[in-house]
């Protein structure tokens, strides 16, 4: 995927005869789906983008929130059989669509690559955001190349200075192994 490309939304299924599909929205903000024009799709296991008409850009003709989910339809996607294709499928936006955050507060992947430091001493570096169900969590990478986790939460993250590149934590006994 490419890097100015950021993640949305994942297709779940197709929908009836018409070519809709569910869409279990990743963001905090899910109204975002109704101003959207357009959007690229991106498949994880082929590592590519669906074309739609020789364009990678999908041209949205309907939205419904439903409850947890969303309900999209595109235009050029006229049946089942074709948005049968779109499953699993990966909804991305430009990064400069992004909505606007207020200050001092982040979208979690910027936070990959900020160091890790607890009480003045560096302890690795943040390679990505997990998340098992419960708080979202950073995978930080030691300098002794191992990994540990951080949960991103007010007991645990005491401040991230964003022109530093740096998160601050408390770290608890037993946190680094």
């Amino acid at each position: 995927m490419r890097d100015n490309h950021i993640v949305v939304g994942k297709i779940l299924k197709n929908i009836g005869k018409n070519g809709d599909v569910k869409v279990l929205p990743l963001t905090d903000f899910p109204d975002r789906f109704k101003r959207l024009e357009s959007v690229y799709l991106f498949l994880e296991h082929g590592n590519e983008y669906i074309l739609n008409n020789d364009s990678e850009l999908f041209e949205i003709a309907n939205v419904d929130i439903q409850n947890e989910s969303v309900i999209m339809k595109f235009h050029g996607i006229s049946n089942q059989d074709d948005a049968s294709k779109l499953r699993n499928a990966l909804i991305c936006i430009d990064e400069k669509d992004r909505i606007p955050l207020p200050d001092g507060r982040f979208y979690l992947y910027e936070l990959i690559g900020f160091r890790v430091k607890a009480e003045g001493t560096y302890l690795g570096k943040v390679e990505k955001i997990e998340n098992y169900g419960g708080d979202d969590l950073l995978k930080v990478k030691s300098f002794k190349e191992k990994f540990f986790f951080v949960p991103i939460n007010e007991f645990f993250i005491i401040k991230i200075n964003s022109s530093l590149k740096e998160i601050e934590i408390n770290l608890i006994e037993g946190l680094i192994e």
